[in-house]
């Protein structure tokens, strides 16, 4: 995982705080937690898989250690 899929995860804007990716995550675990999909067991297991995908950005954007993530025109290029 790469910075620009991390913050493509949480649909972050270019100039995000670190305060914006708490935010995004927890909205985000909120709509996708598996409990809320007991009753579906394929909705549910779509819903395990997004919130691991969801985790892992926010531990890959939490170990950068930066308070205000953006990317610029050439990072967004360069990934594709």
């Amino acid at each position: 995982m790469d910075i620009n899929e991390a913050l493509d995860e949480f649909d972050l804007p270019d100039g995000a705080t670190h305060a914006d990716l708490r935010t995004a995550h927890r909205e985000l675990i909120q709509i996708f937690h598996p409990d809320r999909y007991s009753g579906k067991p394929n909705v549910k297991l779509r819903a395990e898989e997004r919130t691991k995908r969801i985790n892992l950005a926010k531990e890959f954007l939490d170990q950068l250690n930066v308070t205000a993530f953006y990317r610029t025109k050439e990072r967004r290029e360069s990934s594709g």
